[in-house]
């Protein structure tokens, strides 16, 4: 894998990267060339190449999807192998399964592996109940509740944030200067990781009690020109 540019973009997809088209081309423009990207994502693999393909967005130096519980590397996107071996040890996923069957008013999403879990539940008080079956288990995992219908459920010190984190220790300089974007729940983690961050101005509610935060941003513009916005904000914005 080549080595980082010492600019280093880290961004949710969906409604972050993704949404304005115009604005999506504007920041491929002012970055091609002298920034890396880390795309961060809730999809899995293949439905993330997908969408890349789909809006002509180049590829990143680094994939992280499935919420931060898979990373893929180099030219051919295989599995970060130290990041499995990190995190997923003591995953349970049968036990987890089988502790959700417990709970009603859910729906599985049909994922094509096991890395995480996930689930739609629109009740609040039905996420608390899972959250406590899981710890009273004692079943070691990480819960993510985000856009007020998904439930994501992580190996145990699996997410966005310490992803992210594992990536820049490995594979960029001391002296990167990173900017992390998101726009929901399950980007919280990575906004709150300690990089600078931006929240794009068409975020999900759940992300307002960030506000204050002294490394997060909050954009007045949406989409990939909150990006750009955070990234003047916190550095100087590149030429187009």
């Amino acid at each position: 894998m080549n080595a980082f540019k010492n600019n280093i973009i880290a961004t949710d997809l969906d409604n972050t990267l993704v949404g304005d088209e115009e604005a999506l081309r504007t920041l491929l423009r002012t970055i091609e060339g002298s920034f890396s990207t880390i795309f961060i994502t809730g999809r899995h693999k293949q439905s993330t190449l997908q969408l890349l393909e789909a809006h002509g967005i180049p590829l990143p130096d680094i994939l992280v999807c499935d919420a931060g519980a898979t990373i893929y590397t180099g030219p051919d996107f295989q599995q970060d192998i130290g990041w499995k071996q990190k995190t997923q040890a003591h995953w349970q996923p049968e036990h987890i399964k089988f502790i959700m069957t417990f709970l009603p008013s859910i729906a599985k999403h049909p994922v094509p592996n096991e890395n995480r879990l996930s689930y739609t539940i629109q009740d609040e008080n039905i996420v608390e109940a899972a959250k406590l079956q899981l710890k009273n288990a004692e079943t070691p995992c990480h819960c993510i509740y985000s856009s007020g219908k998904d439930f994501d459920i992580l190996p145990e010190g699996a997410n966005k944030g310490s992803a992210l984190q594992y990536v820049i220790e490995q594979y960029a300089s001391g002296t990167a200067r990173v900017l992390a974007a998101g726009d929901s729940g399950n980007d919280e983690d990575m906004l709150t990781q300690g990089f600078p961050a931006v929240v794009v101005a068409n975020h999900q509610p759940e992300l307002e009690k960030l506000r204050g935060y002294p490394n997060i941003h909050f954009a007045e513009h949406e989409f990939a020109a909150g990006i750009l916005e955070g990234w003047e904000h916190f550095y100087s914005l590149v030429k187009k």
